[in-house]
């Protein structure tokens, strides 16, 4: 009839409805392939790249405890070796050496040894050419000593060190010796200036135990009544 489907049209129309999308869908799947192509061989690579950046990493990390543990390992062997070592083996050091006072058989009998040149070292120690000297009749007064007889603190042993190196640095001196337990007692002259003397005086040192020497005594009492050097205040 017309203008009517008939029920065989209905059932062909039906059957080409899938085909019909089957080649559409199928078209676009097509499409995309060539773009999920690229994305998959470009996330192997990022893939591939991790590995590869992972075996490197457990590599480094594989030497770095190796060279821990071999940093680890206990030295003994070495210093074993080192032991066996002949001198003309051993690496040279730079050493700095100290001359200690040279006793000579004569040495307390004689006037006066002379000395060219007089230093006085950071610490308060006075050498002689090279030998260190210990003077006899003070104790001298450590170069960070703070002072405080009148109630007010200033650097004594600083003012002290000063006036010793003001009074021997680069000086020619003499000194005579006096037997001592440990190394002699030097008493020494600047000149006609006896230092021991005038350190006391001056109250730059104090008084070693033991001494009776008059003129010892008597200038290091005088340095107490006149508030001299560390007797003081500081002012003078």
């Amino acid at each position: 009839m017309p203008g009517k489907l008939s029920i065989a049209g209905a059932v062909a129309t039906t059957r080409m409805i899938p085909t019909a999308l089957s080649a559409q869908v199928g078209g676009q799947i097509r499409g995309y392939l060539p773009g999920v192509r690229c994305r998959l061989q470009f996330v192997d690579k990022v893939a591939n790249a991790m590995r590869r950046a992972w075996a490197r990493a457990k590599g480094g990390l594989a030497a770095l405890t190796l060279v821990v543990v071999l940093g680890a390992a206990p030295a003994a062997p070495a210093a074993a070796q080192e032991e066996g070592r002949t001198v003309a083996d051993a690496p040279s050091r730079k050493v700095i050496r100290t001359k200690r006072m040279r006793v000579p058989a004569d040495l307390f009998e004689r006037d006066a040894v002379f000395f060219k040149r007089a230093l006085i070292e950071v610490g308060g120690t006075i050498r002689a050419d090279g030998h260190n000297l210990d003077l006899y009749g003070i104790q001298l007064v450590l170069r960070n000593r703070i002072c405080a007889p009148e109630g007010v603190r200033w650097a004594c042993g600083q003012r002290a060190f000063i006036a010793m190196r003001g009074l021997l640095e680069g000086q020619s001196i003499s000194c005579s010796f006096i037997a001592a337990a440990g190394s002699p007692k030097a008493v020494c002259r600047v000149g006609d200036t006896d230092v021991t003397q005038w350190l006391l005086s001056q109250g730059w040192a104090e008084l070693a135990e033991g001494v009776t020497d008059e003129t010892y005594v008597e200038a290091a009492a005088s340095a107490r009544r006149r508030k001299a050097g560390i007797w003081g205040d500081g002012t003078q």
